[in-house]
C-alpha cells in the first residue's frame, strides 16, 4: 500500500487537500482529506474514509482572528462510545486559550459538559506561561514553576502528590483541547495520519494547548496525548 499527495483544488492555498491509501489493485481503500478554508491558510474540516465510509470528521469553527472557536466530531468511529459531540474553546484578549468545554451533540454552544474530564480550565503569566490547568474544576488546580528565560521547569499536580515533580508529558486515555495547531490537534489547524494500515492519527490541539491526539482503530476512537499542555 502506498499513499498520494493531492494538492489543494483551492488556487488561494498550497495545502494538501488528499492523502489515497492505494491498494494493490489500484483502489482507494482509505482516503484523508484535509479541506482548506476560502482564501485563508486554514483548515476547515478533516475527514477520514474507508471506501466510502466516514470513519471520523474534524468540522472546525473559526473566528475572524482564525482562532479554532469549535471542533464538531462526527463519523462511525464515535459510535457505541461517547457519541459524536464537540469541543468549545475560549481564548482571553492576547489569543491565549483559556478553556475547552467537550460537550454533547454537534451544535457548538451547546449541549452537556462530559463528567468527568469535560472541562478544561488554562490560566498564564503576564508573558504567556502557563500558570495553572484545571481539568473538572479540581480544586487545588496543577500548577507550573517556569524560569527566568519561560522554561517549565515543574508541576505540581495535587491530584497526584504534593510535591513538584519534573515536568513530562504524560500519555492518558483521558481527553483539545485545542489550540489545535494546524497545520496540527487544536488552534489552527492540521491533521496527522499514521502510514499503518487502518489507522489514522488526528491532531486537534496547538503543541499542548489543545485536545489529545486521537486515534481510530477497529476497536474505537482513543486519545493519546494529555490534554494539559
Amino acid at each position: 500500500m502506498y499513499a498520494r499527495l493531492v494538492e489543494s483544488s483551492a488556487n488561494t492555498s498550497d495545502m494538501v487537500e488528499y492523502l489515497y491509501f492505494k491498494s494493490s489493485s489500484d483502489t482507494n481503500p482509505a482516503t484523508i482529506r484535509r479541506v482548506p478554508v476560502d482564501n485563508r491558510d486554514l483548515l476547515d474540516y478533516v475527514e477520514n474514509k474507508v471506501d466510502t465510509t466516514v470513519i471520523s470528521k474534524y468540522d472546525y469553527d473559526l473566528d475572524t482572528l482564525g482562532r479554532r472557536t469549535a471542533t464538531i466530531m462526527t463519523g462511525t468511529a464515535f459510535t457505541g462510545g461517547s457519541g459524536e459531540h464537540h469541543w468549545d474553546f475560549g481564548y482571553n484578549g492576547r489569543s491565549e486559550l483559556v478553556g475547552g468545554n467537550r460537550r454533547t451533540g454537534t451544535d457548538p454552544g451547546q449541549g452537556t459538559d462530559f463528567s468527568p474530564n469535560g472541562v478544561f480550565d488554562y490560566t498564564y503569566d503576564p508573558i504567556g506561561n502557563r500558570t495553572e490547568s484545571n481539568v473538572g474544576h479540581a480544586s487545588p488546580a496543577m500548577s507550573y514553576t517556569a524560569n527566568n528565560v519561560n522554561q517549565y521547569t515543574a508541576t505540581a499536580d495535587p491530584a497526584e502528590s504534593s510535591a513538584p515533580f519534573p515536568l513530562k508529558r504524560k500519555s492518558v486515555m483521558s481527553p483539545p483541547l485545542p489550540d489545535a495547531e494546524t497545520d496540527s490537534h487544536a488552534g489552527c489547524h492540521d491533521a496527522e495520519t499514521d502510514s499503518h494500515a487502518g489507522l489514522f492519527v488526528v491532531p486537534q490541539g496547538r503543541d499542548d494547548n489543545g485536545p489529545p491526539f486521537q486515534r481510530w482503530e477497529k476497536g474505537g476512537l482513543e486519545n493519546i496525548k494529555d490534554p494539559v499542555p
